[in-house]
């Protein structure tokens, strides 16, 4: 994967930057300026930017003979008396819901938005965030230098050592 996204970044031109690899086009990509740690990305991950994102979208999806339409992985029920049309979908930051808009409707209904909170919307890594640490982060920091060399002594002594006064 290190090799293909160094060819892709570094050595594949792409029409759509005028001939030009990604880092040409875009050498501020190189690096983001902070380090990664999947346990930090909690803290940067802000739902009022995702919100405001969402909100300047449109969407529109085919409401099936049971009255729902499926967005984002998630089921809304709008109503049988809807089947078989479209609806054009809208969000609301502030209601937190979808805006429908069914076909031939002049109304608009609002269903509550699904799937946004940080734990749903980071998938598997809220679960492994909950799991206990046992490996220390690198680089060490002199915090954790401590911890380390204790972990170092005491898998190296034996029962003995440790009977022994």
């Amino acid at each position: 994967m290190d090799e293909r996204r160094q060819v892709l970044n570094h050595h594949l031109p792409s029409r759509a930057l005028a001939h030009q690899t990604p880092l040409e086009a875009y050498p501020h990509a190189l690096h983001s300026g902070r380090s990664y740690r999947p346990e930090w990305e909690e803290e940067f991950l802000s739902l009022e930017k995702v919100c405001s994102y969402l909100a300047q979208g449109r969407w529109f999806r085919g409401i099936r003979s049971n009255g729902c339409f499926d967005l984002g992985g998630y089921r809304y029920y709008l109503g049988k008396h809807f089947a078989h049309r479209s609806v054009a979908i809208g969000f609301d930051p502030d209601a937190m819901a979808l805006i429908c808009q069914p076909e031939g409707s002049e109304d608009t209904f609002q269903v509550p938005i699904q799937g946004i909170t940080k734990a749903e919307l980071m998938g598997e890594l809220a679960v492994l965030q909950a799991l206990p640490v046992y490996q220390l982060a690198l680089p060490f920091s002199l915090e954790a230098w401590r911890p380390l060399e204790y972990t170092h002594h005491l898998t190296s002594m034996t029962l003995g050592d440790l009977t022994q006064p």
